[in-house]
């Protein structure tokens, strides 16, 4: 079998408030860094004491988003998400750890964000690896128009395809990035899906481009409904090949 994903589901990260279109991602406005009253994750003032090695990022240059400085001891320089012109303001942190789930940045800890769901650090170079244990590479998110949101690089989050659990115990669904590795994103219920909303698939599923979930599957093994099966374009991470069930 020779099944097509979604054209380049997971190839673009994009940050919109519209709808994504065929072969992209996007991002749901999650609070991330808007400084306004209505916003979970106001800015905070803050008295954090005056570094010259800290390298604020413009146009605001209230704070360094990486390396994090400028801030309080308990705040985190968050790019905002919406404004998407890499305007940072200090927002209060949270206590959630590295690849464990979010609904704001300020449920994430000291210097992480909240993308996809998903607490994460950022990041300086696109393409990069990222350091952190638990980490991929880390990618430059976009806007609508596909251009590089100014200082919002993120860490991509290591994962298993056909683990279910690998996303925070099923909160949200593993998949492949275009560089050869993985990411978190979310996670929905059904068996059904789209190409503009591909995030309704059940943990371990992915969405094809039939519009129907199916079970991730290491290449070589045998499913319950019969053996696994290729894509049309085979999807790799690092050695091991991965399919769908029938």
């Amino acid at each position: 079998m020779r099944t097509p994903l979604l054209p380049a589901l997971f190839a673009t990260l994009l940050v919109t408030s519209a709808c994504a279109t065929a072969g992209t991602t996007y991002l749901p406005k999650d609070g991330g860094g808007t400084d306004t009253a209505a916003n979970p994750d106001t800015a905070v003032k803050t008295d954090a004491p005056v570094d010259p090695n800290c390298k604020k990022a413009s146009p605001s240059n209230v704070c360094g988003v990486s390396p994090q400085c400028g801030c309080g001891a308990n705040e985190t320089c968050e790019v905002s998400q919406t404004a998407l012109d890499g305007t940072s303001s200090c927002v209060s942190a949270g206590s959630n750890a590295i690849a464990t789930t979010c609904t704001k940045t300020t449920d994430c800890s000291q210097g992480l964000t909240c993308v996809f769901g998903f607490c994460r650090p950022y990041c300086s170079t696109d393409g990069a690896k990222c350091p952190q244990p638990g980490t991929g590479n880390c990618v430059n998110l976009v806007d609508g128009s596909s251009n590089p949101i100014p200082n919002l690089l993120v860490c991509r989050l290591n994962c298993t395809l056909d683990n279910a659990s690998s996303c925070g115990g099923g909160a949200g669904n593993c998949g492949p990035d275009d560089k050869g590795g993985t990411d978190c994103f979310p996670a929905g219920s059904s068996t059904s899906c789209s190409s503009s909303n591909p995030f309704t698939c059940q943990a371990g599923y992915v969405c094809l481009t039939s519009n129907l979930c199916k079970k991730w599957c290491k290449v070589g093994t045998t499913c319950p409904s019969g053996a696994c099966g290729s894509f049309s374009t085979p999807v790799m991470i690092g050695s091991q090949e991965y399919g769908v069930c029938p």
